[in-house]
């Protein structure tokens, strides 16, 4: 199973608690985040690739564009 989300911690870390609860139910759970994340989600003894945004560094960022972060379905 595939999780991907996009965000803060406050996105990815709810999708870590799910990717538990799926883990004891005998699924195989990788990640697709931030890469600002992807260290904390193998720690947790998952796979995970970056998905090549730095959720941290741009909300860090002076005047930050936050299109990065913005969902991409319907408004």
């Amino acid at each position: 199973m595939l999780l991907a989300p996009h965000g803060t911690r406050g996105d990815v870390q709810p999708m870590v608690a799910l990717a538990v609860a799926l883990r004891g139910r005998g699924h195989i759970v990788s990640f697709i985040v931030p890469s600002n994340f992807v260290g904390w989600i193998r720690a947790h003894g998952f796979g995970a690739e970056s998905n090549g945004v730095d959720a941290e560094a741009v909300l860090r960022a002076a005047g930050p564009n936050l299109q990065s972060l913005r969902c991409s379905g319907p408004t």
